[in-house]
């Protein structure tokens, strides 16, 4: 039991996001011959009852801020004494690896960036965001120990977004939750999106793109998720004449069902990180057509193969790929049946394993 390894997993919260449940998933799946995981979230949230840990090894706050749990967890680093801190998000990474910097943590830290670095700070709004947490992340994302990029592009991009420092990344892809058995029937007429209702994910593309189709299918669109530009859309979606045809969901603490129950699976977003919607929808037997966005799709779809990708705002080709996959069923079915093969590769027992070998090795 002496070679056993203490892994902290430092999270901002426990809501319902994509970082969110890849850290509870690889948490799960930590390897308990040769590690020992402990758990430590600013605040709560719903996926805070899939976190496998026993009580003691669990410490959640209830912060509104991470800077108000700052003192919080360096008491937790101190009592715990983990061999490795392992922490997502920009704000939060660059936190950690202050604290590193200045000494207040004398441990391993492994960062696992979740967003395409350049593009979340070049449209990042006020003082705040985009000029000192963008100097935050410059100056101090170099003290780690690991950087865990999701795709070779977003490698690619911190390259560019640390021009004149080198230090340690890796490539590996983000998990699925768990993998459903293949399902042959069509679903329902319903097309749906997932994703927070911010300028990033681009939701107004699909909406005009819809708008160009409707009259010729009798599906509905279903947009779940909440954020900054509901109002917008909303309004977006009256102008259209779309409001018995178009739906903003709001959130949902459980998409599984829509995903199965739906005919076609749309990310019409600016840039992403990895984006976990779209192999969720293929683990669920649900055609997908994603925008051609830095990063992820790329990495994930062959075009036409296991799904179908779009040039970024190209409301006309969406449009026009859109109905193609819903008017022809031989095409739907043959890209559900690809992408639920190519989906196998992001099982939580394939990705664990590559995490269980750094924190293993660091």
């Amino acid at each position: 039991m002496n070679n056993v390894k203490k892994i902290l997993f430092v999270t901002p919260s426990l809501e319902v996001g994509g970082a969110e449940k890849v850290m509870v998933t690889l948490f799960n799946h930590l390897d308990s011959r040769k590690f020992e995981g402990y758990f430590f979230s600013f605040k709560g949230g719903p996926l805070l009852s899939k976190v496998k840990v026993i009580e003691t090894n669990k410490f959640i706050f209830n912060k509104v801020k991470i800077l108000y749990g700052v003192i919080n967890l360096i008491l937790v680093i101190k009592k715990v004494k983990p061999n490795v801190v392992f922490s997502t998000h920009s704000h939060l990474n660059a936190l950690i690896c202050i604290l590193k910097k200045l000494r207040f943590i004398q441990t391993k830290i492994i960062i696992r960036e979740s967003n395409f670095l350049s593009k979340q700070q070049s449209n990042s709004k006020g003082f705040y965001e985009s000029v000192f947490i963008t100097w935050m992340v410059k100056k101090f994302y170099p003290s780690a120990n690991l950087l865990i990029c999701q795709t070779e592009e977003m490698r690619k991009d911190i390259e560019y977004f640390f021009p004149y420092v080198k230090f340690p990344k890796v490539v590996i892809h983000n998990p699925i939750e768990f993998i459903p058995k293949y399902i042959s029937s069509k679903g329902q007429n319903r097309i749906i999106s997932i994703g927070r209702l911010e300028p990033q994910k681009n939701h107004k593309v699909l909406i005009e793109a819809f708008s160009l189709i409707y009259k010729k299918i009798p599906h509905k669109l279903f947009i779940v998720g909440k954020g900054s530009e509901f109002d917008n859309l909303q309004e977006l979606i009256r102008k259209k004449g779309l409001l018995e045809r178009v739906e903003l969901v709001g959130f949902k603490q459980s998409v599984w069902d829509l995903y199965k129950n739906s005919k076609l699976f749309v990310l019409p977003s600016n840039f992403e990180g990895f984006p976990n919607v779209v192999i969720e929808a293929m683990a669920n037997s649900t055609p997908v057509i994603s925008s051609d966005c830095p990063s992820g799709p790329k990495e994930i779809i062959k075009d036409s193969v296991n799904g179908i990708l779009f040039p970024v705002g190209d409301v006309k080709y969406l449009a026009m790929v859109m109905l193609r996959v819903l008017e022809d069923d031989a095409l739907a079915t043959s890209l559900k049946v690809n992408a639920f093969e190519s989906v196998k590769a992001y099982s939580p027992a394939v990705i664990s394993r590559l995490y269980n070998e750094l924190f293993n090795e660091v």
